[in-house]
Formats: C-alpha cells, structure tokens, sequence
C-alpha cells in the first residue's frame, strides 16, 4: 500500500467513528426534547404579516399545528486548510508533505433554538482530522535507507452564534396550522475556541543517527467565523442542508514545537447533511 492510499484509509476509517457517535448523538438527543413546550406563530399585526405574504409558489403544503423550536444539524464534508505559519512551512520543508495535506474530512453536530421567526440560536462543534505518512528530507538520512514518520493534525471547533433567515420559513394558514416553505436560505456568524492537536510519530534522523519519537503540540484558540447556507424540505421536519463557512482562528504552539509562532487553524468549510426540525 502507498503512502497515499495508508492516508486515505485512515482519514476514511476516522470519519466513518465520527459519523458513527454523532449518529448516536443525533438519535438520542431528540427523546430529551419531546417534552420541550412549541409556540405559534405570532399574531396578526406583529411580524405575522411578513411570514403571511410568503409566495405560494414556494411552500409546500403540508400542514402542521405548531411551529417548531429546536434543530438539529448532522453535516459532513471538507475542510480546506489554510496552513500559513512557520509550523506548516518547516514540516514542508523537512518532510515529503504539501500544503494541502493539511486539508481534512470533517463532521458538524450543532443545535440551535428558535427565538424570533427570522432567528436561531445556534451552538455545536465540529471535528476534523488527516493523518499523512511521509518521509524525512534531511540530507544526514543515510543513502539508500527512507526514514518514515506520520503527521496527523486535528482541529475541534466550540461554537456559538446566531443563524439568520431573510425570508419566512412558513406561513401561518388560519389560527392553528402552518405551511412550510421548500427552500429556506439562511446566514450567519458567531465565536468560540478551537482546539488542536499536532502529532508526529515514527523514524527521526540527527547528527546521531536514526532515532524513533513522537513530537507533539496542543492548545486552545479563540476562533471566529462565518456561514452562508440553505435548507430544502425533504419530509416534514426532515431538509437537506448545505452550508459554506470560513473559520478565523489561530492557537499557541506549545511543547515539541514550542519554538514556533502560533499555529494558523483558518480555512474553508463545506458541509452537506440534515437539519432536523423538532
């Protein structure tokens, strides 16, 4: 097997762990929140009548009697790494590793609560991690002989902040019941802290000679991001979800490396998946 493909297996066999708990997550997080109280509507007169004057071209006419509070997202997808600090060049520059070996599949858990009908509050964290098999680049490798090592990154956002929808998610029809619109776009920002771990593990080389070790770095960062996405109903409170984001946030390098400027945790992310409205 390759370098490249032991890469991709172990990203794979990662993110299929992942998918697995957030899953259960997912499954059992709901039976908490059965009991949690729904609301109508506003009346007429207030913010009602924006939600009223929704285009009938764009519902779908399913009824329901209450308005749903909370919403859980279950996303996966990609996650394009920056890399631009003195960390990532040296790793570059010492070992056979591109800058987009730093890029990784990633998986999103969040919730969010309804608190106006153009507004969540919306908390979760997301897990991304890549693991690279390369070789060492110093001169001092004895000839003929390949000294072998891994370098996995992983990085675990916390975070909070507001979800915002330009157009009505449903229209009130008569004093009970709802119509649900079929495609919803929303944006958004918000803030929390980033963890992250660096870890290299396998064959080193020095004036000595060849060595084994592990070099390690972890550390908390305050981040910061945006998002732009949409929701499209697939069944009741069931919509396919897909949201583009990029994420500000740097942390201290700390322990084997500790030499070094902070690490850059900035990127791209994109995300398809579920939200689930209860």
């Amino acid at each position: 097997m390759t370098a490249t493909q032991g890469t991709g297996l172990g990203a794979v066999k990662k993110l299929v762990r992942v998918v697995l708990c957030a899953w259960a997550f997912v499954a059992v997080l709901p039976l908490s929140l059965l009991s949690v109280a729904r609301a109508e509507l506003p009346e007429s007169g207030s913010s009602t009548s924006a939600i009223d004057e929704t285009p009938e071209a764009t519902l779908d006419f399913d009824f329901d009697v209450a308005v749903p509070r909370f919403t859980i997202g279950l996303l996966g997808g990609w996650v394009w790494n920056r890399s631009d600090s003195d960390i990532y060049d040296f790793l570059i520059d010492q070992f056979t590793i591109e800058r987009s070996d730093f890029d990784a599949p990633a998986i999103l858990v969040d919730g969010a609560w309804r608190i106006r009908w153009w507004v969540d509050v919306v908390g979760g964290f997301e897990v991304s991690s890549q693991k690279t098999k390369s070789e060492s680049r110093d001169p001092r490798v004895p000839p003929g002989d390949s000294v072998r090592q891994s370098t996995e990154i992983t990085q675990v956002p916390l975070t909070l902040g507001l979800r915002f929808y330009p157009l009505a998610r449903e229209r009130k029809v008569g004093e009970y019941a709802f119509v649900p619109r079929r495609f919803v776009p929303y944006l958004g920002g918000g803030f929390g802290g980033t963890y992250y771990e660096l870890k290299q593990t396998g064959e080193f080389v020095d004036d000595i000679g060849v060595f084994e070790s592990t070099f390690r770095s972890t550390g908390w960062g305050f981040s910061g991001h945006v998002f732009l996405g949409g929701e499209v109903r697939l069944y009741r409170g069931l919509y396919l979800a897909i949201e583009g984001r990029y994420q500000w946030a740097s942390a201290e390098v700390k322990g084997s490396y500790e030499d070094f400027d902070d690490i850059d945790l900035d990127g791209v992310h994109l995300l398809f998946g579920i939200h689930w409205r209860l």
